[in-house]
This record gives structure tokens, C-alpha cells and sequence, in this order.
């Protein structure tokens, strides 16, 4: 398995940042490697669902398999035509002086083999954050 985090601070307080990251099918409006998202379900928290239909012919469909309101939601990968043999997303959000500090970690393992180890960094930074 592979990993990475990516922490970014938001100047907004984490109630106001959750209220954007718990929309999950409306990620297309905050994630410029998404061009279109929608909830596949009418199920909010633990065991919603979304598509994401990304650049190019891309697609992602993800579930909602860990949920704590205002702390962390992770998004499991259940389908796509990316190389992931499996893909975990987790976002931890921390208050942190005036705004939100938002941390990314992608935990995956990728198809390919060592093809798929080359190709890790490209993939996952263009697919993941």
C-alpha cells in the first residue's frame, strides 16, 4: 500500500469546511480534477455514495465508509477505470488559528505491477489531490 498526505489550511472555521466536504456529489465544485459528480444515493454519512466523472474519459464511483461529523469522512473507491486495485481517501479536518487545517491521505496500491509503481506519482497526484 501506498500513501501520501497533503495538508492545506482553509480560512474558514471546520463546521463551514464540513459543510462542503459532506456534500459528497457536489466535489466537482471544489476539485478541479473533477468535471462532474452526483450522490448515487439518498443516504447522507456513513454509506453514501457518489460518481465522479473526471478529465478525459476517467471515472471514479466512491463510498463513504468512515464519518465523523466535523473530524474526518474517507471515501472508498469501488470502481473506476484507473489502474487502483484498491483506494482509500481520508480527510481529517483540525481547527487551527483562525481557519481549518485540511489534511489529504490517499492510501492505495495500484494494478500494473511494477508498471504501476512507475506510473504512482503521475496517476495519483492527477487523480487523488
Amino acid at each position: 500500500m501506498e500513501n501520501f498526505v497533503v495538508n492545506e489550511i482553509v480560512k474558514a472555521p471546520v463546521t463551514e469546511v464540513w459543510k462542503v466536504l459532506s456534500d459528497t456529489g457536489n466535489i466537482y465544485q471544489w476539485n478541479p480534477g473533477v468535471e462532474k459528480s452526483y450522490s448515487t444515493n439518498d443516504t447522507p454519512g456513513l454509506g453514501t455514495s457518489r460518481h465522479c466523472d473526471l478529465k478525459g474519459k476517467d471515472y471514479l464511483k466512491e463510498d463513504v465508509v468512515k464519518w465523523e461529523e466535523n473530524k474526518y469522512l474517507t471515501m472508498r473507491i469501488t470502481e473506476t477505470n484507473l489502474p487502483f486495485k484498491s483506494a482509500d481517501i481520508n480527510f481529517t479536518l483540525t481547527g487551527h488559528d483562525d481557519g481549518t487545517l485540511v489534511s489529504v491521505c490517499p492510501v492505495y496500491e495500484l494494478k500494473l505491477g511494477l508498471l504501476g509503481k512507475f506510473l504512482n506519482l503521475d496517476i495519483c497526484k492527477r487523480v487523488l489531490y
